[in-house]
């Protein structure tokens, strides 16, 4: 072996070392270039909104979700675990970070049907925010039309393509008073100050968001969404 090709070897390991041993086992197959791509990206600690996000959508699977920052979205999976990357500029928003569903359902039905029951209308929202225009996306566009026209709306150039699925969507929740508190540059919440009450609403009340605001609300979204999932992981410890 030629000492270039040593020093090729021993520059990746050094890559790998911090890496989990799940996800080495699921970059080993891949071609050297495509494998050091991902170690690259794994450099870099994803932002805690991706990271957060990641970890609430994964209870729709029995493995756990890793992901990192990158210039595009990517997935890998195998029966141990998945990996994601995502666009690290659209790391801070939880609508944008909520297309680690669809990236995740691909075009599986099953998948998807576990999706909708997680993410109802944000289920295609999000990955029309983020840019995401798979097949399985825009397999459901018609039917996410049908069942929202005024959201459809919101999308700008969403049209139609594939094979339309029939899709089960659930009632939109109410969304208007965390609306309007994002408006007002508060932390969303119910009457007398408690958490929110609804994950899905709170992504609702961001998409709504005018761009210019969005980062800052972005944040608040955030937080009203941690303050929910650490009273629900209190509640289990009762």
């Amino acid at each position: 072996m030629r000492w270039q090709n040593v020093a090729q070897q021993e520059w990746e390991s050094r890559l790998a070392e911090h890496v989990e041993q799940g996800i080495r086992a699921l970059l080993e197959p891949l071609p050297q270039a495509v494998r050091i791509s991902w170690l690259r990206r794994l450099e870099h600690p994803a932002h805690p909104v991706a990271q957060g996000m990641a970890r609430w959508l994964s209870m729709m699977d029995s493995r756990p979700w890793t992901v990192a920052p990158g210039d595009d979205w990517q997935v890998l999976e195998d029966n141990d675990g998945v990996l994601m990357s995502y666009p690290e500029a659209l790391g801070f928003d939880p609508v944008a970070m909520s297309a680690f569903g669809a990236l995740w359902a691909d075009d599986r039905s099953e998948r998807w049907q576990a999706l909708v029951s997680r993410l109802g209308a944000m289920a295609i929202i999000s990955a029309w925010e983020a840019s995401i225009r798979s097949e399985g996306v825009l397999r459901r566009l018609q039917s996410f039309r049908s069942a929202y026209p005024a959201l459809f709306d919101t999308l700008g150039a969403a049209s139609g393509a594939g094979q339309p699925l029939k899709v089960n969507w659930p009632a939109l929740p109410d969304f208007s008073a965390y609306q309007q508190q994002l408006a007002y540059g508060v932390v969303p919440h119910e009457a007398g100050g408690h958490g929110v009450d609804n994950e899905i609403a709170v992504l609702l009340a961001l998409h709504m968001v005018g761009d210019a605001d969005r980062p800052l609300m972005a944040g608040l979204a955030y937080k009203a969404l941690e303050g929910r999932w650490l009273w629900e992981a209190w509640q289990k410890t009762r």
